[in-house]
């Protein structure tokens, strides 16, 4: 019985299915076409709409002939921001939230980014829509992707 008993979970162990960890269907398969660091001065931002208006925000557009109709329609971009965590740079995944307080009020600072052929902007969203001052220079990193 315990020989009999150790052949079954031997055979279980032996035999067991795995997960495959990569998909290789060459059908889905994204190539990485390109990666681009796009750098914003504070003073560069560009207000959309009225300062502290109603759906007020900044935005800064780059020319990127690199981001083609064929990207545009099937493709994949992924962008960062490059952040620091204590001494060491990370790259935050685009939509990001960054959470603050003045002290009397919890605020939010949204980054994002969107896209057609020929450009890309990255853009700032502030929930109280208080946009008399800029925000703060910034790195953003692009990865493009196509099959």
């Amino acid at each position: 019985m315990r020989n009999s008993l150790l052949l079954f979970l031997f055979s279980i162990v032996a035999f067991s299915c795995t997960e495959e960890i990569y998909d290789n269907n060459p059908e889905r398969e994204q190539v990485v076409l390109f990666t681009k660091n796009y750098k914003i001065n504070a003073r560069d931002w560009q207000l959309v709409g009225e300062v502290n208006g109603v759906d007020s925000y900044y935005e800064y557009l780059f020319k990127e002939r690199n981001i083609t109709q064929n990207i545009y329609e099937g493709g994949m971009l992924v962008a960062y921001l490059y952040q620091m965590d204590g001494k060491v740079e990370i790259q935050t995944p685009l939509p990001f939230n960054f959470y603050d307080t003045n002290g009397v009020s919890l605020w939010t600072e949204r980054y994002s980014f969107n896209y057609n052929p020929g450009e890309i902007a990255f853009t700032v969203h502030f929930n109280d829509f208080v946009t008399q001052m800029k925000p703060p220079s910034q790195e953003f990193r692009l990865v493009v992707m196509h099959k």
